[in-house]
């Protein structure tokens, strides 16, 4: 499953410095661990968690519904890969994201647990992970 879910979150975006990752105003991730996803939905940016902080594309939405629409390439060893992924996020009190990659499949669907931010230990130690190069 961690494969799985390792191959569905690997994306990358290069987009132009804003908010630091520690001005989120939630974590939404995997219970039990620090997997997941720092939001910001005052400025729309997004940040993956993982072994550094991965800026994906800016969220739209409002209220509890929220989209990051992805559209990369990226480099599998030599080659060139495109990545096309949509994480859609339900910021309900039963969170769930959809993760939408019609190259793998199609629409998968995660339930997550929902952290306020600043006022979580997660987000404390999540935002301080470094951001990742580009």
């Amino acid at each position: 499953m961690k494969t799985l879910i390792a191959s569905v979150f690997a994306v990358s975006v290069g987009l132009a410095a804003g908010a630091a990752p520690s001005e989120a105003q939630y974590w939404v991730g995997f219970e039990g661990t620090e997997d997941g996803f720092l939001l910001n939905v005052e400025t729309g940016e997004t940040w993956m968690t993982g072994v550094c902080l991965r800026r994906i594309a800016d969220l739209e939405g409002q209220g509890s519904n929220w989209v990051s629409a992805n559209d990369t390439v990226e480099m599998i060893g030599r080659t060139p890969v495109r990545l096309r992924q949509t994480f859609r996020f339900d910021l309900t009190d039963t969170p769930r994201l959809e993760v939408d990659n019609p190259d793998r499949g199609g629409v998968q669907s995660f339930h997550l647990v929902k952290r306020p931010c600043p006022d979580s230990s997660v987000c404390e130690v999540v935002s301080a992970q470094p951001v990742c190069a580009d």
